[in-house]
């Protein structure tokens, strides 16, 4: 159970990606950022509301919340460098992977204290 609800966190990032990466060409970045977070805040909910109905339900929505996380970094990335010199892309990205990372390991620390 463990493995497929994780596979399909990473599925559902991996179909999200074209979507939203499409999206945010078409539109302001910070909008599609904004909506992302919306988008996984408000499955993240449901996830906990619904997840224990039925393995259908859980697995559906670990899908959609994998589809909106997954997809924020790029995005995050992709405004970024918009807003860079191209000799800054790699300190910007490595700055920014630095950041998720930090907040990948203090989030869970803080929520559940």
């Amino acid at each position: 159970e463990l493995s497929l609800f994780m596979s399909l966190l990473i599925i559902g990032g991996a179909v999200f990606q074209w979507p939203l990466g499409r999206w945010s060409d078409l539109i302001d970045r910070r909008w599609v950022i904004i909506m992302i977070c919306v988008g996984g805040g408000l499955s993240a909910v449901a996830l906990m509301m619904f997840g224990e109905i039925s393995r259908v339900a859980m697995y559906a929505l670990a899908f959609i919340y994998g589809g909106f996380t997954f997809a924020l970094y790029a995005i995050a990335i992709a405004h970024a460098n918009d807003q860079a010199d191209p000799e800054d892309f790699v300190e910007i990205a490595s700055t920014l992977i630095l950041v998720f990372a930090v907040g990948a390991v203090i989030g869970p620390l803080i929520a559940s204290a």
